[in-house]
């Protein structure tokens, strides 16, 4: 299927992008680019339902906005049928909107993030503030002479055969492995509006500022331990690996490094519920439960053994009391957790007496996945949209501990959302500060 610049990913891969068991293979698994990538939060980034959920919320408490909420949330979580529909002018509403209905009936759509709109992304404003919040460019245009051109990190592409499957002509573009290329979704402003009033306060809140705090890092260019997005994310399935990219033509040259569309993040939950409600949410036809659970192993070896190592460095007992340090060494090349402000992370820590018997233990979730502190914070107050004057809003989370002595309290790394009248919100668009950011 094509939508004006657009092909989905199947087209990419039929008898050309994919495994036929020797070329994009490694120690017998299938690395091709689509195998990868279909069981991605990325390919799933409309399917998934708590985007749909957060999007609905958002519209419900702002109807007024919700042409602009819509249209702007599918910017990036639908971004093929949100740019052909601005494109072309069809499929908008009669403020010029694109809706969310309309991307959940739409196979374009309904692709998510695929491989002609992250390799159709002009070179042009990338790494600067324009291209941030969705400021990437797609060139829409068929008279255009650089229309449906794919970039790719690789010179001297191979014959003509792409662009006469596919309309779509493969050509030089190094900085899709760069992370400004990352960086048009991964920093995300947004309209700070008056809890009061419903309209903007003036205030444009950096929402998510993924990129940014990788500008900050060890892992920035010249810094010690130079990495791209890319680089953990796109891991090479081992230094060295070559492989061609296409099956067609038989003289495609091997290419190295070969980044893998694996595409991991932080969220194993999310790919078990999209694995399990496959039927309800239409995806049975295009995923498998192989397939999440091969990426949700991916993605809890990714959590396990790179995003972060924690260690117990001492012990010691000082007078009736045993002391000791918990100390967590973030390898990423941003905060953990990051991006979307409702992301948590907590230390469970447990303290055994000689026959194995607990006798302390704090930050142990129930069956549900809730943890002491959520009593609090789940509170109608806490999370109702309209705070009453003089609320008291640090009841409704844990604050920052730097000492644990009471087994109801939790070292838990996070963002909390504060509005302009510093009360808590869970309402993205009221969102203008964080009365705790770890």
């Amino acid at each position: 299927e094509t939508a004006g610049a657009f092909s989905n990913a199947e087209t990419c891969a039929q008898g050309c992008h994919v495994s036929d068991g020797n070329e994009m293979d490694h120690l017998g698994e299938d690395i091709s680019p689509n195998t990868h990538w279909k069981h991605s939060v990325m390919a799933n980034s409309v399917n998934d339902p708590y985007w749909q959920a957060a999007v609905e919320d958002e519209s419900s408490t702002f109807p007024e906005l919700s042409g602009f909420i819509e249209d702007t949330c599918t910017t990036c979580h639908a971004p093929m049928g949100r740019t052909h529909a601005h494109h072309t002018g069809t499929g908008l509403d009669a403020d010029n909107f694109y809706r969310f209905d309309t991307a959940k009936n739409e196979d374009i759509a309904r692709e998510g993030i695929s491989c002609t709109l992250c390799h159709q992304i002009d070179a042009g404003n990338l790494g600067t503030e324009d291209s941030y919040s969705g400021g990437f460019t797609i060139l829409g245009d068929p008279l255009d002479p650089d229309f449906k051109r794919i970039y790719g990190p690789y010179d001297s592409p191979v014959d003509d055969n792409m662009n006469l499957q596919t309309g779509h002509t493969p050509t030089v573009g190094a900085y899709v492995s760069e992370s400004a290329l990352c960086a048009t979704c991964h920093t995300l402003y947004t309209p700070a509006l008056d809890p009061d009033t419903g309209v903007p306060s003036g205030v444009s809140f950096l929402e998510q500022g993924v990129y940014l705090e990788w500008q900050n890092s060890v892992y920035a260019p010249g810094e010690s331990q130079a990495t791209e997005c890319q680089g953990c994310h796109m891991p090479q399935p081992e230094p060295g690996y070559t492989t061609p990219i296409s099956l067609s033509p038989d003289t495609s040259p091997d290419r190295v490094p070969f980044g893998q569309h694996t595409l991991v993040g932080g969220n194993a939950h999310l790919l078990e519920i999209l694995s399990e409600f496959r039927p309800e949410l239409g995806i049975s036809n295009t995923t498998s439960v192989a397939g999440f659970d091969d990426q949700i192993s991916k993605t809890r070896n990714f959590l396990e053994n790179a995003a972060a190592k924690v260690t117990v460095p001492a012990l010691a007992v000082v007078g009736n009391n045993l002391e000791f340090d918990v100390e967590v060494t973030n390898n990423a090349g941003h905060k953990i957790p990051t991006a979307y402000p409702s992301r948590r992370v907590w230390l469970h820590v447990a303290v055994k007496n000689g026959a194995g018997q607990v006798i302390f233990e704090s930050g142990k979730p129930d069956a549900r996945g809730y943890i002491s502190t959520d009593a609090a914070r789940l509170k109608a107050d806490c999370m109702s949209v309209n705070k009453l004057d003089g609320f008291d809003s640090s009841v409704c989370y844990e604050p920052h501990r730097d000492v644990i002595d009471d087994q109801s309290q939790v070292a838990i790394y996070e963002t909390v959302l504060g509005d302009t009248n510093d009360n808590i919100t869970h309402t993205l668009l009221l969102g203008s500060l964080y009365l705790k950011d770890t």
